[in-house]
């Protein structure tokens, strides 16, 4: 097996997860795992993941990884009581059962000829959805237009109310330094369904902001809630701040 050894010394088969006292459910970047099915399938051929505590040699062969009590320095093979984990399988009972996530940005940003809301604006901002429905179906793909506009517009003279005009939220980035994200929560559990992330960045087009959802990636049946993210300027004058209005929807079957 010299070449499949000289391809696992330069690839990632596994990734790590630092545990602390909490109760949130873990979310793992396994993003080197697929990709060593995908270009060497071969070599790493495709049989699922596999949940256990870490090996801690400095150095493992291929059979260390798979056999862990003959790994030195392995927590699996430790007699020493280290506490208990709970792991559900995609039979379990329970609404949320393990599921692998794919992430990519999709966000577009062509203004037309809106113009952005000034540093004046994101201090007093309001946030809300346009035509946002109580209910989707479970295989649609929805696109969500949200609005940002200032809370207390100052008067003046003009053809179309400040309340009415609409204005652009700051444009995201790949790095998350600056720009407007959402989040998916579930309404009921407080559970993170898609983070605030590089995958939820707002894009936006010459009629305002929006985000495309697909809704096979939720459980039918079940209430959600968008949370908003923006973020504007940079170094020491940077404000973050995320707006929870109960924007809220249900996925039905």
């Amino acid at each position: 097996m010299p070449e499949e050894l000289t391809f696992f010394e330069t690839s990632n088969i596994s990734s790590s997860f630092n545990l602390v006292y909490e109760t949130r459910d873990i979310r793992m970047d396994v993003t080197d795992l697929v990709k060593n099915h995908i270009y060497s399938s071969s070599v790493f051929p495709n049989n699922g993941f596999i949940v256990k505590r870490n090996n801690t040699a400095t150095s493992q062969s291929l059979h260390s990884i798979f056999d862990p009590t003959t790994a030195t320095g392995s927590a699996e093979g430790n007699s020493t009581p280290l506490g208990n984990l709970k792991f559900f399988s995609r039979e379990t009972h329970t609404i949320f059962p393990p599921k692998l996530e794919v992430e990519w940005d999709d966000s577009t940003w062509n203004t037309g000829s809106l113009s952005e809301l000034s540093s004046t604006d994101l201090e007093r901002l309001t946030v809300y959805f346009q035509n946002m429905k109580p209910e989707y179906k479970e295989k649609s793909k929805v696109k969500f237009r949200v609005v940002g506009r200032e809370l207390y517009p100052t008067r003046g003279f003009e053809t179309t109310p400040a309340a009415l005009t609409i204005k652009t939220l700051p444009s995201g980035s790949r790095t998350i330094e600056q720009g407007t994200y959402y989040s998916i929560k579930d309404a009921h559990t407080e559970d993170v369904i898609i983070p605030f992330s590089t995958g939820s960045i707002v894009s936006c087009d010459s009629s305002g902001n929006y985000f495309n959802v697909w809704m096979n990636g939720f459980q039918p049946e079940r209430f959600y809630r968008f949370e908003i993210k923006v973020v504007s300027g940079s170094g020491v004058d940077q404000t973050s701040m995320i707006y929870d209005d109960d924007y809220e929807f249900k996925v039905v079957r």
